[in-house]
């Protein structure tokens, strides 16, 4: 688990690293690029469906779980460190319904 977790967040920070160069160096972005550029097939004859079917449906749930995957490990890291921050004990945040207005404005 903290091997996946160390390549994840290696993965993300390098991501966010080459953003703003003019190539695409990020994983994430080869990786959703070519099942985007799998999802139209090439197929010239495709009949009635037009890329519509099952096909189509599948790579585009593919596309965007591979999305949603590095976003939701984002969320649960800075939410997880949201928990278990703490300022000498007046604003930290507790299980469910049980914080204070405090914490919860800070």
């Amino acid at each position: 688990m903290a091997v996946v977790c160390a390549f994840l967040t290696i993965t993300i920070v390098w991501s966010e690293l080459v953003l703003p160069l003019p190539v695409n160096l990020s994983p994430f972005g080869h990786i959703i690029s070519a099942m985007g550029s799998s999802k139209g097939g090439g197929n010239e004859e495709e009949g009635p469906g037009d890329g519509h079917g099952p096909e189509a449906s599948s790579v585009g749930s593919g596309l965007a779980l591979m999305a949603l995957l590095p976003y939701l490990y984002m969320s649960l890291c800075t939410y997880y460190s949201l928990f278990k921050f703490k300022l000498f004990g007046l604003l930290e945040l507790h299980g469910p319904q049980e914080s204070t207005p405090g914490p919860l404005l800070f």
